[in-house]
C-alpha cells in the first residue's frame, strides 16, 4: 500500500506484477490523517472553476448556431453565380441545426439510431452478432449521449470500461473527477481488470497536482466499496420506464437543441425547384449575402442596395422594404388579380410579411401564391447580381415580364400541380430544345419546330406533335405534321411504350436518332452516319417504314437481330449511294431458300438490277440463312468492295471463284433459269472482286469447300489478308504438306491466319509469299515443324494451340520479324534456350509457360520492348535482368507467379497490364523503381490501389480496370471500390484516362470522382450493374464520356450529364465507338493483334473490321 501512494504522490511508474496479492480495500485511518494533513494546507488555496453544468447532452445550446460550412458555399455560389446558383446537399448534422426533419429524413435518422442501439445497447446480451464483432466506432458526441444516457449495472466487470462507462452513482468517473481523468492515457481496462490489484492506479501518468490528489482519494474510496458478482453486465436505457433502448427516446434526445422554425415545413413543400426553396430558406434566415453579410465576412461590398441606390441593403430591405422592390409588388398583385397585403417600410421581417400576404387567398390557392412568391424573391436576387456583377440594369416593368414568363415555363412543366395530362408547348415559338425525362402522367405533347427533341421513360404518352399521327383532317394534318420535324436534328424516344408513331421516320435533316421501347417498333440508332436496327417482329424492310431517300449521306449500316424478317426492299440499298459499310447479322430467315424460290415482292431485293451500291467497302454476312445464290447476284454489282466477311451461313456450301479468263454469266434475274439446290448453296466470286478485294475472312462455315477444280485464291491480286477459322474443309484444300502454297494463294498475300490445321498436317512449309507480312497458325494437333526460310519479310508470327510443335526453321533469319506470340509446350521449352530468336524481335507473347521463365531466354533480345506472359498459371518465377529496353509488360492469369527478378533494373517500363491476380501480386512488393515512369496501368483486381504504391505514380496518365473477357479468365470479380482504394485513387493527380471494362458485378463508380481534376476522358463498356453516376458529379475537368453496352439507367444519367464542354458517347454492341476508338480497342482487344499496319482515324473499314473481330459481333 506505501509503495502505491509512493507512486502517486511522486509521479513515478511502477513496476506490474500481476500476482501481487490484493491488500486491504480500504486506507488505514492513519495513512488518511497523515495524507489529510499533510494536503491541508493547501485546500483553501485550490481555485474552484466556475464552470457550468451543459447537461448530459454535453451540447453548447446557448452558443449562437453556425452556418454549416454546406450552406455557406451555398449563398456564395447564390451570390457570385448569376445565371444558376450552385445546389448543393445538407447533411444530417447540418439539417439539425436548422429544422425539423421531415418523415423521409425521420427514417433515415431511425435507421441510423437502429445501428446506434445494435452496436451500443446490445452489444453485451449478444456478443456473437456481427455488430459486436464489427469493430464499429462511435463518434465523439454519440459516445457523450450514449454514456449518460446509459446506465452500466455491473456484474463480473468484464464488459464495462472503467474510465469512461456509467457504471458508478452519480455518472462515469471521466464526468465525476475530470481533473484526474486528465491524467489518464488511453486506456481500454474493463471494471473487472482495474479492480485486480487496483490495476487502475497504474494508469495515471505523471505526478498528480493537489486537486487531482483529492479526486483520487475519493475514487479511491468509493471504487474500493464495489463487489464485484458472477453475473454477466447489464445495461439500463435511463430515458425509458422500463429500463429498455427505444430508438424514439433517443431520437428525443439527439433533438432536444433544435431551432424550431415555423415556417420551414411550408418553405419545403413550395411548388419550385429545389434551388429556389433552399435560395428562399435562406432569405426568410437572413443569410443570403447580401451587403451587410457580405460585411461580417470581411469581403469587399457596395453599402448601398444595388436596386434603389438610396439605403443599406441587408435581406428584409432587399426582398421587402426597397422602394424598388414594393413596386414590383404592387405590379405582381395587379397581374393576379388578388389584393394581398403589399408590403410596407416598417415590416419586421421577410417570412412575417408573406404568412400575412398569403392570408388573402383561400387555402386551396396558398399554394401557387407561394411559388410565384418564391419565384418573385428568386428572379430580384438574380437582378441583384446582374447588377452587380455584370453591369446589367432591367426596369421594373421588364422585370415583371421576366417573372411572367417564368411563371409561364413552371407551369408548364409541373411546377403548380402535378396532375397535367396535356403539355402544350406549340406556342413557345423560342423553343430549339426539349428533353423530357421520366414524366409518367404525360399523355399528349404539343411542340413547335424544334431542333432536338429527348423523350425518355414516358409510359402514359401517346401522341407528339410531328412524329405521330394527328386527330386534323388529312389535308390539313400532313403539311403540319411536316412544319413541325423540317428542322429536327436529333431525336431520342426511348421506354415510351403507349407512343404509336406515325411511319415512315426520320425527316430529312436528323443526324442523331435513337428509337427503342416502342410498343410494335423497330430499335434504331442513328449517329454520326451510321445506322442500326433490330426487332424481333419487323419481317420487311422497306420506305413504309423508314424513308431511306433522307439518308443518302448514310455511310454504315447494320442489319442485326431480326429474327423474323425475311425480305429487303431493293428501294432501301438503292438510295444509300454513300454507303461504306453494310452488316447483316442474326436474320436466320433473311433470304431462306424458300423466299428465293420466285419474286415474294415486286420490289424485292432479288432483283439486283436496282442493287448499286457505288462506295461499299465493307461487307459482313453472319449468322443469317442468306443462299449463295443471292450473294452471287449481289456481289458483281459491288464494284468498291474491299473488305468481305462471311461468318455462320450454313446454306453456303460450295465456293467458286471466277478466273478473268472465264465469262460470267449474268446477274439479272431475267436471266436466270431455274434454280438448282446446288445453286442455291454456291457463292461465285466475281472477277470484278478479284481486282479489289484486300481483306477476306470466312469464319464457322463447316460444310464451305471448294468446288470443281481447286484454283484457291490466286487469282486474287488485290488481297492482302485472308482469315479462314472454323472451315475444316476449306483449309485441308489450302493446307496439306503436300500442295504448292504458290498455286492456292496469292502472291500479294501480306497477313495469313488459318486454323484449325488438318489433322494429319505435321509440317508446314509457307512458299511462295514474297510479301508476307504476318502468319497465324492456329490449332494444329499434331503439327511439329514450321519452316519458315521462305517467309524473309515476315514481321508478326502467332502459332497458338499446337501442343507438339518442337521446330521453328529458318526462325533465327527472320531480319524483319518484330513480333512473336507463341503457345508453349514441352518439346518447345526443351529447345527455348537455344537462343534461335532474331536480333530484330521487338515484341514477344508467350502462353502456357511452365516453371520458371529465365531471363537468359531473352539474352540475344537486347532491344525487345514488350514482353506478354498469358494463360500460364503454373508459372512461378520470371527473370527480366537483360530487358533493360522493355517499355511494355503484360502479366495475364498467372496466378502462381511469385517473384520477377531483375523489374528494378526496368528503367524505361510506360506500360504495365496485371490481369487475374488474386491480389496485388507479390512480385509488386517492394518494386520502388518503376513506378515514377509508368504512363498506363490496366488491372483486373482494385487490391493493387493503395495508398503507397498511388504516391510513387507520379506520372500514371491512364488506368483501366479490366474483367473477364473470354474464356479461362477466372479473376477476383471487383464489386466496388474499398475506402482505402478511393483514398489512393485520388493521389493521381496526373491521370487522363480512367477506363472499367468487363466488369459484371461492379455495382459503382468511385464516390470521389469528381475529385479527380485532370480526368480527361472515362470509358465504361460491358457494365451492366452500374446503374448511375456519382452522386458527387463528373470531374469538372471531363471532356469525353463514353458507353458500350451498359444499362439504361446510367444511359439516361449520362446523357443528362452532356454539356457543351463534356461529349457523351453511347454505343451498343451494333454501333462501335468511332471517337476515342484507340481507347476503346484497348479496351475490347484484350490481347488479340488483329492487323499489322497502324490503323488511321480515315480507314474506318478496317477500324469497324478490328473491333468487330475482337469483340465477336
Amino acid at each position: 500500500m506505501n509503495e502505491i501512494i509512493t507512486w502517486v504522490i511522486h509521479g513515478r511508474k511502477r513496476k506490474r506484477d500481476e500476482d501481487e496479492p490484493t491488500h486491504s480495500i480500504m486506507l488505514p485511518l492513519e495513512i488518511k490523517h497523515d495524507i489529510s494533513q499533510r494536503i491541508n494546507g493547501i485546500v483553501n488555496c485550490l481555485h474552484i472553476r466556475n464552470k457550468s453544468v451543459q447537461g448530459v447532452l454535453q451540447l453548447e445550446i446557448s452558443r449562437p448556431i453556425v452556418v454549416p460550412k454546406q450552406t455557406q458555399s451555398v449563398a456564395r455560389g447564390a451570390r457570385l453565380t448569376t445565371s444558376i446558383p450552385i445546389e448543393r446537399k445538407v447533411y444530417g448534422r447540418d439539417a439539425m441545426l436548422f429544422v425539423k426533419p421531415q418523415r423521409k429524413e425521420v427514417l433515415l435518422i431511425k435507421a441510423v439510431l437502429d445501428l446506434f442501439g445494435a452496436a451500443s445497447a446490445k452489444s453485451l446480451e449478444q456478443k456473437n452478432r456481427p455488430w459486436a464483432k464489427s469493430g464499429y466506432k462511435l463518434g465523439e458526441d454519440v459516445e457523450k449521449i450514449f454514456n449518460s444516457a446509459a446506465e452500466f449495472c455491473v456484474g463480473n466487470g468484464k464488459d464495462t470500461k472503467f474510465w469512461t462507462a456509467n457504471w458508478l452513482n452519480g455518472g462515469s468517473i471521466a464526468w465525476r473527477w475530470p481533473v484526474l481523468s486528465t491524467y489518464v492515457g488511453r486506456s481500454q481496462l474493463t471494471v473487472a481488470q482495474a479492480l485486480t490489484n487496483n490495476r487502475w492506479v497504474r494508469d495515471l501518468q505523471g505526478a498528480l497536482s493537489n486537486e487531482a490528489m483529492a479526486q483520487f482519494f475519493q475514487l479511491w474510496d468509493e471504487v474500493h466499496t464495489v463487489e464485484l458478482n458472477l453475473e454477466e453486465d447489464t445495461i439500463r436505457w435511463k430515458l425509458s420506464s422500463d429500463g429498455l433502448f427505444t430508438v424514439s427516446s433517443a431520437y428525443n434526445l439527439f433533438f432536444m437543441a433544435r431551432e424550431i422554425c415555423p415556417f420551414s415545413e411550408l418553405i419545403w413543400h413550395i411548388k419550385a425547384p429545389s434551388r429556389v426553396r433552399f435560395f428562399l430558406w435562406l432569405a426568410a434566415k437572413g443569410r443570403c449575402l447580401t451587403a451587410d453579410n457580405l460585411g461580417k465576412r470581411g469581403w469587399q461590398h457596395e453599402d448601398c442596395c444595388s436596386l434603389c441606390q438610396s439605403e443599406a441593403e441587408d435581406c428584409l430591405h432587399l426582398f421587402v422594404t426597397c422602394a424598388f422592390t414594393r413596386r414590383v409588388w404592387r405590379m405582381m398583385q395587379g397581374w393576379i388579380g388578388i389584393n394581398f397585403l403589399l408590403p410596407t417600410e416598417n415590416e419586421p421581417a421577410l417570412a412575417d410579411w408573406w404568412m400575412k400576404a398569403r392570408m388573402a387567398f383561400r387555402t386551396g390557392y396558398r399554394s401557387i401564391f407561394d411559388s410565384v412568391f418564391a419565384l418573385t424573391c428568386w428572379l430580384l436576387w438574380k437582378e441583384c447580381n446582374a447588377r452587380v456583377f455584370e453591369q446589367k440594369f432591367r426596369s421594373i416593368e421588364q422585370l415583371v415580364q421576366d417573372i411572367k414568363e417564368e411563371a409561364i415555363v413552371w407551369k408548364t412543366t409541373g411546377v403548380f400541380t402535378t396532375s397535367w395530362k396535356i403539355l402544350p408547348l406549340e406556342e413557345m415559338r423560342a423553343l430549339k430544345e426539349l428533353e423530357l425525362m421520366d414524366v409518367p402522367v404525360v399523355e399528349e405533347l404539343s411542340v413547335p419546330s424544334l431542333e432536338k427533341l429527348v423523350l425518355i421513360q414516358m409510359p402514359s404518352l401517346q401522341r407528339c406533335s410531328g412524329i405521330t399521327t394527328s386527330s386534323l383532317p388529312v389535308s390539313t394534318s400532313q403539311i403540319h405534321q411536316k412544319k413541325l420535324v423540317s428542322s429536327l436534328h436529333k431525336l431520342t424516344i426511348h421506354d415510351c411504350p403507349s407512343l404509336i408513331v406515325s411511319l415512315p421516320i426520320p425527316p430529312s435533316l436528323i443526324s442523331d436518332l435513337s428509337v427503342k421501347g416502342i410498343s410494335v417498333f423497330p430499335t434504331i440508332n442513328l449517329s454520326h452516319g451510321t445506322f442500326s436496327i433490330e426487332s424481333n417482329e419487323l419481317n420487311e424492310l422497306d420506305n413504309r417504314i423508314l424513308p431511306f431517300h433522307n439518308l443518302k449521306g448514310l455511310r454504315s449500316m447494320y442489319l442485326q437481330h431480326c429474327p423474323n424478317l425475311s425480305y429487303v426492299s431493293s428501294e432501301v440499298f438503292s438510295q444509300l449511294v454513300a454507303l461504306e459499310h453494310l452488316s447483316i447479322e442474326h436474320c436466320p430467315n433473311l433470304f431462306q431458300p424458300h423466299s428465293m424460290s420466285e419474286p415474294v415482292h415486286e420490289n424485292s431485293i432479288l432483283n439486283t438490277d436496282h442493287l448499286v451500291l457505288p462506295s461499299l467497302r465493307f461487307l459482313k454476312i453472319s449468322s443469317c440463312g442468306i443462299v449463295g445464290r443471292w450473294l452471287t447476284q449481289m456481289l458483281p454489282h459491288l464494284l468498291s468492295l474491299e473488305y468481305f466477311l462471311l461468318s455462320d451461313c450454313p446454306q453456303i456450301k460450295l465456293l467458286s471463284i471466277n478466273q478473268p479468263t472465264e465469262t460470267e454469266a449474268t446477274s439479272s434475274l431475267a436471266s436466270v433459269e431455274t434454280a438448282s439446290s446446288r445453286d442455291e448453296q454456291i457463292l461465285k466470286i466475281p472477277c470484278n472482286l478479284l481486282r479489289s478485294l484486300k481483306w477476306l475472312r470466312i469464319w464457322e462455315c463447316a460444310d464451305l469447300e471448294f468446288s470443281g477444280v481447286n484454283r484457291g485464291f490466286s487469282g486474287f491480286t488485290s488481297l492482302v489478308m485472308l482469315q479462314i477459322r472454323e472451315c475444316p474443309k476449306l483449309v485441308s484444300s489450302l493446307v496439306t504438306e503436300t500442295n504448292d502454297t504458290n498455286v492456292l494463294l496469292p502472291q500479294s498475300l501480306e497477313h495469313l491466319d488459318i486454323g484449325p490445321l488438318p489433322a494429319n498436317l505435321q509440317s508446314y512449309f509457307p512458299k511462295g509469299l514474297p510479301c508476307l507480312k504476318k502468319l497465324s497458325l492456329n490449332s494444329g494437333e499434331y503439327l511439329k515443324s514450321v519452316q519458315l526460310h521462305s517467309c524473309s519479310g515476315l514481321e508478326y508470327l502467332q502459332i497458338s494451340r499446337c501442343p507438339h510443335l518442337s521446330v521453328l526453321e529458318g526462325l533465327q533469319h527472320l531480319s524483319s520479324l518484330r513480333r512473336l506470340c507463341i503457345q508453349m509446350n514441352p518439346e518447345l521449352s526443351a529447345a527455348w534456350d537455344l537462343k534461335l530468336f532474331p536480333l530484330s524481335l521487338v515484341e514477344l507473347g508467350v502462353r502456357k509457360v511452365e516453371g520458371s521463365f529465365h531471363s537468359r531466354s531473352l539474352s540475344c533480345l537486347p532491344s525487345i520492348t514488350k514482353l506478354e506472359i498469358q494463360d500460364s498459371p503454373e508459372l512461378v518465377s520470371l527473370q527480366l535482368g537483360y530487358c533493360t529496353s522493355l517499355e511494355k509488360l503484360e502479366i495475364t492469369n498467372c496466378k502462381s507467379l511469385a517473384s520477377i527478378k531483375g523489374i528494378q533494373s526496368i528503367r524505361n517500363l510506360r506500360y504495365l497490364k496485371v490481369l487475374f491476380a488474386p491480389s496485388l501480386p507479390p512480385y509488386l512488393h517492394g518494386v520502388s523503381g518503376i513506378w515514377s515512369r509508368l504512363e498506363t496501368l490496366q488491372i483486373s483486381n482494385a487490391a493493387v490501389l493503395s495508398t503507397p504504391l498511388c504516391k510513387q505514380l507520379t506520372a500514371l496518365r491512364e488506368l483501366m480496370f479490366l474483367g473477364k473477357q473470354g474464356e479461362g479468365y477466372d479473376g477476383e470479380t471487383m464489386v466496388s471500390l474499398t475506402e482505402e482504394q478511393e483514398r489512393a485513387l485520388q493521389l493521381l493527380t496526373s491521370l487522363r484516362v480512367l477506363a472499367f471494362s468487363h466488369l459484371q458485378n461492379l455495382k459503382s463508380l468511385p464516390t470521389n470522382l469528381q475529385s479527380l481534376d485532370c480526368l480527361d476522358e472515362l470509358y465504361i463498356s460491358v457494365c451492366p450493374s452500374i446503374l448511375r453516376l456519382p452522386q458527387m458529379g463528373l470531374p469538372p475537368s471531363l471532356r469525353y464520356l463514353s458507353l458500350y453496352r451498359c444499362s439504361e439507367e446510367l444511359c439516361v444519367q449520362c446523357r443528362m450529364a452532356e454539356t457543351a464542354n463534356l461529349r457523351v458517347g453511347i454505343y451498343s454492341a451494333s454501333a462501335i465507338p468511332r471517337p476515342g476508338y484507340g481507347t476503346w480497342y484497348r479496351l475490347l482487344g484484350g490481347l488479340a493483334q488483329s492487323s499489322t499496319r497502324d490503323v488511321t482515324s480515315s480507314d474506318s473499314g478496317a477500324i469497324c473490321w478490328l473491333l468487330q473481330m475482337i469483340t465477336g459481333h
